[in-house]
């Protein structure tokens, strides 16, 4: 006896389902992991992002090549309109239709065109329907799309003295002349303005009528609210009928899960028609306001509201999904911050050797921070490559600032750093000529001495970070001490040099600062003696702000 198999998104009680590579989940007929449902009764194989060595792996999809990555892409100026296929960009030059997949597009003359009605969108990867009510920026816009329309309030509309028809078009309307609102009485809702009769601000001109122009207008009959698509009268105003919401003031859109025929009837952005419901498109999900949101980077977007599945990402100029300022893309789903980015966890901090310091990517301890954005290892003792050994600080003068470290190897002197194998290149207070030598971030050359740049202040690590004002003063009398405070001339208690705010109402010295106990000295490894901030036994000083162990 023949046997009845349900289609994909069909009722199933762990039964075999119809296609092949389908199975029964949740009661529901679906395709198996790696596959995708073309129709209610295939499921074909993704093939855009499988592994790769050359183009000819990736032949089963037209249009496809070998990335770098090693992964099926599809091909320059060609556009995935779904995981097995690629399309031609609308104005590309085609052999047939089914070359053109963008939806609503077709190959006319030899080129990819959008179908009537339809205009190229998104740098010619849509076709998107042109409408009465759609979003404008300007009246070209608008005039382009639909003859006879103007851009009011962001929307466009029928030009004055023209109404609209329900074939999204406008069509002229005889001018009536007047003295007084009763003489217009043949134009329904109208009134006398500047002697023609004319419809409210807030009113159209449709089949010979004044009806409402937005949402929540007035009406006494759903006919009334004709110029609002999908819209009916309810209790005397113009509300959208079930199973739709407000697009915008003048347009009703079907909701997501509700029956449609064609992409033109799902206006939801980044909504399309799929098996007869309106869903979101590849890429978006619902949320909890019913939008289809971007589940990528550069996903359509109108403001960074639209991003916000996507953390550390916002909206750019061009309405696309991107990472924020200070934060970087590492996979299509991800934006991780780079140095002074906000984060929570370590791994949440893209550049190499940086670590979350409360909540701000930062070097870490055995790094400090460059002017290119990079973290960079203290490497004070290690060996410089031109010499195996030494016993004289001259055996290292072939490298500038170069000297012999116990008598045993080439390091860099105090206040230098190994930037290369035989390089020393200047921290804070070492000897330069211009301000490219300084490698610190927000660090100058002034006086052949790299120093922290106007409005900075020099901390631990060789850092330069913003000076903080403590509080006013007309002289260093009205701040905490003179000892480690000085007025500066904008009248703020501020550190004095060699020393660093530790926060808001104390500053504390770096090496060679004065100070009368041991916990006032800001540097690690570092304690007072003979009322001067030194290094404790066994260490080494290498700079203003760092001692380091002996070897």
């Amino acid at each position: 006896m023949s046997k009845c198999v349900p289609l994909l998104n069909e009722f199933c009680w762990n039964e075999s389902c119809a296609p092949e590579n389908s199975m029964c989940i949740n009661n529901e007929c679906k395709c198996k992991r790696g596959f995708l449902a073309q129709s209610n009764d295939q499921c074909s194989t993704i093939l855009l992002k499988l592994s790769c060595e050359i183009d000819a792996n990736c032949k089963l999809i037209e249009f496809s090549k070998c990335s770098l990555n090693k992964t099926c892409v599809c091909s320059e100026n060609i556009i995935a309109t779904s995981p097995i296929f690629c399309s031609l960009l609308i104005g590309e030059f085609c052999n047939n239709n089914r070359e053109c997949g963008i939806r609503n597009s077709e190959c006319v003359n030899y080129r990819c065109q959008c179908k009537p009605q339809y205009l190229p969108y998104l740098n010619n990867s849509e076709c998107q329907l042109s409408y009465l009510g759609m979003s404008c920026e300007n009246s070209t816009y608008c005039e382009k799309r639909i003859k006879n329309t103007i851009c009011i309030n962001n929307i466009c509309e029928c030009n004055a003295n023209y109404y609209s028809r329900e074939d999204n078009s406008c069509r002229t309307l005889a001018i009536l002349d007047c003295e007084n609102n009763l003489e217009c009485s043949k134009l329904i809702n109208s009134l006398c303005i500047d002697k023609f009769c004319q419809c409210k601000p807030d009113d159209v001109l449709m089949k010979g009528k004044c009806l409402p122009r937005y949402l929540g207008g007035p009406c006494e009959k759903t006919s009334d609210c004709s110029n609002i698509k999908f819209a009916v009268c309810l209790k005397n105003q113009c509300i959208c009928n079930g199973g739709f919401s407000s697009f915008n003031q003048t347009l009703c859109a079907r909701d997501l899960g509700t029956i449609c025929l064609g992409d033109e009837d799902c206006l939801l952005k980044n909504s399309h028609c799929y098996q007869h419901y309106c869903e979101c498109r590849d890429g978006y999900i619902q949320d909890s306001t019913k939008k289809c949101l971007p589940m990528e980077l550069r996903g359509f977007c109108f403001d960074d509201a639209d991003c916000k599945l996507i953390k550390n990402a916002r909206c750019s100029s061009e309405n696309k999904c991107i990472c924020k300022i200070n934060y970087v893309e590492i996979n299509e789903v991800s934006c991780v911050a780079l140095l002074d980015g906000s984060c929570s966890h370590d791994n949440e901090c893209a550049v190499a050797e940086s670590v979350c310091v409360e909540n701000k990517c930062q070097c870490d301890s055995e790094n400090f921070q460059r002017f290119d954005e990079q973290c960079f290892h203290h490497k004070y003792n290690a060996k410089l490559s031109t010499k195996t050994s030494c016993s004289l600080d001259t055996d290292c003068i072939d490298i500038p600032h170069a000297k012999c470290w116990n008598t045993s190897m080439c390091a860099c002197e105090s206040n230098f750093i190994q930037l290369k194998s035989s390089v020393c290149a200047p921290l804070l207070g070492g000897y330069c000529t211009q301000h490219n030598d300084c490698i610190a971030k927000h660090s100058v050359c002034i006086k052949n001495k790299c120093q922290c740049d106007f409005a900075y202040t020099e901390k631990l690590s060789s850092k330069c970070e913003p000076t903080q004002s403590l509080y006013s003063c007309l002289n260093v009398s009205e701040c905490v001490e003179h000892y480690h405070f000085e007025c500066s001339e904008d009248k703020k208690c501020v550190c004095k040099a060699n020393n660093i705010a530790i926060n808001n109402s104390t500053c504390l010295p770096n090496l060679n600062g004065y100070c009368w106990k041991h916990d006032q000295c800001a540097v690690l490894n570092a304690e007072c003696i003979d009322f001067r901030c030194q290094c404790n036994s066994g260490y080494n000083s290498v700079s203003t702000n760092m001692c380091v162990l002996n070897h």
